[in-house]
């Protein structure tokens, strides 16, 4: 199983990935959106290929994606994140 953590800590994010047993981290500047930073990852083409499943996980938001493909699981988590961003249906009950 390979993991994806996005954390968010204070004003930045954090990137913490496992895979195939190595563990690497990223910090990036304060100001970069959650979903510039999922494309950034993607478009790297690095883990496109790697063996495993692939859980993704944004703890401040309590959500969890999984995939045995790197680029579904981060699709999933770039719909949510859409979604979140851009609510489609009005509250009509508000």
């Amino acid at each position: 199983m390979n993991t994806l953590e996005l954390r968010l800590n204070g004003d930045h994010y954090e990137v913490t990935i496992v895979c195939e047993g190595i563990t690497s981290w990223e910090r990036f500047k304060p100001g970069i959106a959650d979903e510039d930073i999922l494309k950034k990852i993607k478009d790297k083409n690095y883990y496109q290929h790697k063996k495993g499943s692939w859980h993704l996980t944004i703890p401040s938001e309590y959500k969890m994606f999984k995939d045995d493909k790197f680029g579904v699981v981060i699709t999933l988590a770039l719909t949510y994140i859409y979604e979140r961003d851009n609510p489609y249906y009005p509250d009509y009950f508000a």
